[in-house]
């Protein structure tokens, strides 16, 4: 599937399950969070971070939680809170500010 596809299938989704047991950083799901499409994610520390409050977090490895996950995320009253908190949590990552991270950190190591 060519990646300029990806925005449009994950719009039209009613939700998105990442049950991921272990991530680096979790783009999938900061995906997900921009398109404003609700996630369930697993509650991993690197997906953690990313999503804060704009996801359904459920325990790794549980099926019954991301079941229930799942529900929660598809009632209309949480799936539109997830629609509106999803765009909003994605904009606070930028390259800018990853660059910028990435410089304090080189600029750190430099001077000790």
């Amino acid at each position: 599937m060519p990646n300029d596809s990806v925005p449009s299938l994950l719009r039209r989704a009613a939700v998105v399950a990442y049950p991921s047991l272990d991530e680096g950083f979790g783009l999938p799901a900061l995906e997900a969070l921009a398109c404003g499409t609700p996630l369930v994610a697993s509650a991993v520390p690197a997906i953690s971070e990313v999503v804060g409050e704009a996801a359904v977090l459920v325990r790794p490895g549980d099926k019954a939680a991301l079941v229930a996950g799942l529900n929660q995320a598809l009632a209309p009253a949480e799936s539109e809170r997830l629609r509106i908190a999803g765009p909003k949590r994605a904009a606070e990552f930028t390259w800018g500010k990853a660059v910028d991270s990435y410089a304090e950190v080189y600029e750190y190591a430099r001077t000790k």
